[in-house]
C-alpha cells in the first residue's frame, strides 16, 4: 500500500508542478515600458529626434512603443487603441532661417521664415566673420554684423543680411596662409548656431571664394499602424497582428493630425481579452508648418529658391501667397508625408 502511495506521489508531483509553472507563467504580464515619438519629415521620411525646446511636432509623427514580455511563451497584439483624445487649437511662432553663400554673386545672405500661425520677432543678433589659417586651422574673428530687430509675419520669407564678400579678397591676397572664411549667425543670448554656420574657401586661381562640398543622409520611416485624427474624436483603435517574444519588443504607429494644435492621449493595447494601459499620458505640441522645410539651414529650399527667383539678391520680403505662386512645393502639404511615407491613401 505503501509502495503504491509513492508511486502516485511520484507520478502526480510533475504534473501538479507543470500545470501550476503555467499558470504562473500565464499570469505575468505584458507591459508598455516606454514610448519614443519622433517627427517625421515630410519632404523625405526620415524619423527625426525633436529635441529643441520647446519641442514642436510635424502633423504626422511615430511613436515607438517598447513593449516587455515577462511570459517565456510568444503573445499576440492585436490591436492599439488611443483614448481621452483631445486637440486644443495653439497659436504658435516658428521663426526659422535659411540662405547661404551665392558663388555667382560673392554674398552671403540671411533670411528669416516664419513656418508659425502667429508673428514674431526675430532672435538672432549678428553674423560673426572669422579667417582660418590654413594646415593649423586657427581662426581669428575679423568683424560682427548687426542685424535688426523686427517682426516677421506668418507665413512670410524676409531678407535680414546680403552682403558682398569681396572686401575679403585683399586679405587673403595679402595673407596667404589664410584659405577659410566662416561666417556664424548668433542669437540674442551670445550663442554661436553651428547649425547656422557657412565655411567658404578661397580659391587664388581664380581670386574668389567657392563653397565646400555638402551631403545628407538618414534612415525612413517603415509602414505601420495609423491613427488619423483628422477629425474631433475622444477615442480611436486600429488593429494589429504582431508577435511579442520574451522580452523587449517595439511597435510602432503614426499619427496623422490636420491642424496646428496641443495633441494629448492614452495608449492602451489588447492582446486578446486582455488590456494593457501604458502608465503615461502624452502632450504634443502639433505644428502644421507655412512650408515644407521645417527646420531652418543654410543651403535650404530658400536658398534654391533665390537662385531662381532673385538671381540679382535683391531685398525682399515675400508672402506666403507669392511663394505658393512662384512655386508651390515649397508650401507645406498636411497630407503628403502620410500619402508618400506612410502609403496611406487620403
Amino acid at each position: 500500500m505503501c509502495l503504491k502511495q509513492n508511486f502516485l506521489t511520484d507520478s502526480i508531483s510533475p504534473i501538479l508542478s507543470h500545470v501550476f509553472n503555467n499558470r504562473f507563467d500565464n499570469a505575468k504580464k505584458i507591459v508598455i515600458s516606454s514610448n519614443d515619438i519622433l517627427n517625421i519629415n515630410n519632404k523625405n521620411g526620415m524619423k527625426e529626434s525633436v529635441v529643441v525646446e520647446p519641442k514642436l511636432y510635424s502633423n504626422f509623427v511615430f511613436n515607438n512603443l517598447t513593449i516587455e514580455n515577462k511570459r517565456q511563451a510568444q503573445q499576440a497584439i492585436t490591436e492599439i487603441e488611443l483614448y481621452d483624445i483631445e486637440k486644443q487649437d495653439y497659436a504658435i511662432s516658428d521663426v526659422q532661417y535659411d540662405g547661404g553663400f551665392f558663388e555667382e554673386k560673392q554674398k552671403i545672405v540671411l533670411l528669416a521664415y516664419n513656418n508659425g500661425n502667429t508673428k514674431d520677432f526675430i532672435d538672432v543678433c549678428s553674423l560673426n566673420y572669422y579667417t582660418y589659417e590654413s594646415g593649423a586651422y586657427r581662426k581669428h574673428f575679423v568683424k560682427k554684423q548687426e542685424i535688426n530687430y523686427e517682426e516677421i509675419e506668418p507665413g512670410n520669407v524676409k531678407s535680414l543680411i546680403i552682403e558682398s564678400l569681396e572686401s575679403f579678397y585683399d586679405f587673403f591676397e595679402d595673407n596667404r596662409e589664410y584659405s577659410d572664411l566662416k561666417i556664424v549667425v548668433q542669437n540674442r543670448e551670445g550663442e554661436e548656431i553651428e547649425f547656422l554656420s557657412v565655411l567658404v574657401r578661397y580659391d587664388r586661381e581664380q581670386q574668389r571664394f567657392v563653397n565646400h562640398p555638402r551631403g545628407f543622409a538618414g534612415p525612413s520611416v517603415e509602414e505601420v499602424p495609423l491613427f488619423n485624427l483628422t477629425t474631433d474624436v475622444k477615442k480611436q483603435s486600429v488593429k494589429c497582428s504582431q508577435m511579442v517574444s520574451y522580452g523587449a519588443t517595439n511597435i510602432g504607429f503614426t499619427i496623422l493630425v490636420d491642424r496646428t494644435c496641443r495633441l494629448k492621449y492614452k495608449i492602451k493595447i489588447k492582446s486578446g481579452k486582455k488590456e494593457i494601459k501604458d502608465k503615461n499620458s502624452y502632450t504634443l505640441l502639433i505644428r502644421v508648418p507655412a512650408y515644407t522645410q521645417e527646420h531652418g539651414g543654410f543651403f535650404g529650399d530658400f536658398y534654391n529658391f533665390l537662385l531662381a527667383y532673385n538671381q540679382e539678391l535683391k531685398s525682399f520680403d515675400y508672402t506666403k501667397d507669392l511663394i505658393y505662386a512662384l512655386k508651390s512645393e515649397l508650401v507645406f502639404d498636411k497630407y503628403k508625408a502620410a500619402r508618400e511615407f506612410g502609403k496611406i491613401t487620403i
